[in-house]
Formats: structure tokens, C-alpha cells, sequence
């Protein structure tokens, strides 16, 4: 089988310096921040469904015995949905790496945040000086396109190249 050979943008990441623990992305994706957007608005849509989960100060559920069952569904299913949307925000499996076996809804740290939430904060950081960089590129490049185009909108040409053209 014949292989084609890029420079495709990613890079390897390891979590808490354990170089069992990798993750591949792209940090100059420049579509990590709508992706990011996008799943941000969608979990926490969800997580409006699960304000109506009730405990109990021992952590029982609040509802009964047959809530424990539902409660349980409902929280894996959440749990199933961030591992999803982090994967999708990085375009890659990045949630079996950064959390392992662990719920992303752990609380942890002396403020009590979510696993995924102190992970995105990381990464984020982690890649924010790649992705502005990204950006900026991405802009130059378009623009390096785009002005002949501009040019020939301010003389009132509809292209920048003569009519007889086989662009025209």
C-alpha cells in the first residue's frame, strides 16, 4: 500500500508528565475554539437536565431506591456525552488519556472543580499561544489571496485576471 507523507499539525502531549498517559492533537487547529464553542453550548444544555438529581448528605439518592438506578444512568450518560465532546473539540481521543477510568465529573483540587473542567483549563492554555499564532497565520496566508481580489473590487473588475481567461 502506497503512503502519503504530510506535516499534518500534530503534536504529542503527555498528561501530568506520565508518558503512559499521550495525547495527539493538532494545538493550530484553528477550529478547536468553535468546536469548543459548540460543545460547550451543547453540555450545558445537558447539565440543565441534571439539576433535577437529588442526594441525600450521604450521597444517597434523594428520590427513593428506584432513583439510584435512573441517577446512575443519567450520570453515565453525561459522563459518555463530555468524554464525546472533548474528543470532538480536539478532533482526537483525548478523554481516555486525560481521565483514564475516572468519571470527568470527579471533583477535584481544593476548589472542588470538575476533572474536565480543570483539564480544559490545561489544555487550553496549553495550546492558546499555537492557536492565536495559528490565527494570525491564517489571516496573512488569506490575505496574501485575497488582495488581488480586493484590487481588481476597487477598479470595478469582477476578476483580477483578463476576461479572455479560462478562470473568467
Amino acid at each position: 500500500m502506497a503512503d502519503i507523507s504530510f506535516n499534518d499539525g500534530y503534536e504529542t502531549f503527555t498528561i501530568n508528565g506520565d508518558p503512559q498517559r499521550v495525547i495527539r492533537i493538532n494545538p493550530r487547529d484553528v477550529n478547536i475554539l468553535d468546536r469548543f464553542d459548540t460543545a460547550m453550548k451543547e453540555l450545558r444544555e445537558e447539565g440543565a437536565s441534571m439539576s433535577d438529581i437529588r442526594v441525600n448528605a450521604d450521597g444517597s439518592p434523594a428520590a427513593g431506591a428506584g432513583a439510584l438506578e435512573a441517577y446512575t444512568k443519567k450520570l453515565n450518560e453525561f459522563n459518555r456525552l463530555i468524554n464525546d465532546k472533548l474528543n470532538y473539540i480536539f478532533a482526537a481521543d483525548v478523554s481516555s488519556a486525560a481521565f483514564g477510568m475516572q468519571s470527568p465529573l470527579s471533583l477535584v483540587g481544593d476548589e472542588g472543580k470538575f476533572l474536565f473542567e480543570v483539564f480544559l483549563e490545561a489544555a487550553l492554555l496549553a495550546v492558546r499561544e499555537k492557536i492565536e499564532t495559528s490565527a494570525d497565520m491564517v489571516d496573512m496566508k488569506s490575505n496574501k489571496y485575497t488582495e488581488k481580489y480586493a484590487k481588481a473590487a476597487e477598479k470595478g473588475q469582477k476578476y483580477p485576471f483578463p476576461t479572455g481567461n479560462a478562470h473568467g
